[in-house]
């Protein structure tokens, strides 16, 4: 970590390698790290405080992103492939899959909890995620779905992220 002019290193008993992918503004870290028996999960750093985490039945834990709240973003991987995540300050996990595509990668959240990532399959990456918002993200989401319609961009999936949030919307549409 770098303040103030000051280098000061994260060094954790049992990990051989650390990557540091972000920081928020209270100084909480966030990136993913590789264990002594070759274990890859994330982490969280803050105060001193050390925390690792690891999707439920997953191989492998990748923390991408962190915003203000402490909620963290990153892909996991288990026999099945590579899937999204959210992981919220309170611990409770978000997953996420988009449909025909072989991995989906989680990249940055903001205090807003919208993320953006990308997924893709052997020939193509591309994405566009809708979290839970207000009326910004249902005017870009309805400008993104009119673009698709209107054939002015290449079709695309659109993921929303809870079921409860969004349920009303797409009863409405249909």
């Amino acid at each position: 970590i770098y303040s103030g002019g000051t280098f000061t290193p994260i060094a954790v008993s049992g990990i051989t390698s650390l990557y540091a992918y972000g920081i928020n503004n209270s100084g909480m870290v966030a990136g993913t790290y590789v264990a002594a028996n070759n274990a890859v999960a994330g982490f969280t750093l803050q105060n001193g405080n050390f925390t690792s985490i690891s999707v439920p039945d997953a191989q492998q834990t990748y923390v991408r992103g962190l915003n203000g709240l402490g909620d963290v973003v990153g892909e996991y991987v288990n026999s099945l492939g590579t899937h999204g995540f959210v992981r919220l300050g309170s611990g409770e996990f978000w997953t996420f899959d988009i449909a025909g595509a072989l991995k989906t990668y989680a990249a940055s959240i903001n205090d807003a909890r919208t993320v953006v990532g990308y997924f893709g399959n052997e020939s193509a990456y591309q994405g566009f995620i809708a979290m839970p918002g207000g009326f910004g993200t249902l005017d870009e989401l309805f400008e993104s779905l009119t673009l698709v319609q209107t054939s002015k961009i290449a079709n695309f999936p659109v993921i929303l992220v809870g079921t409860e949030y969004w349920g009303g919307l797409i009863d409405w549409i249909k």
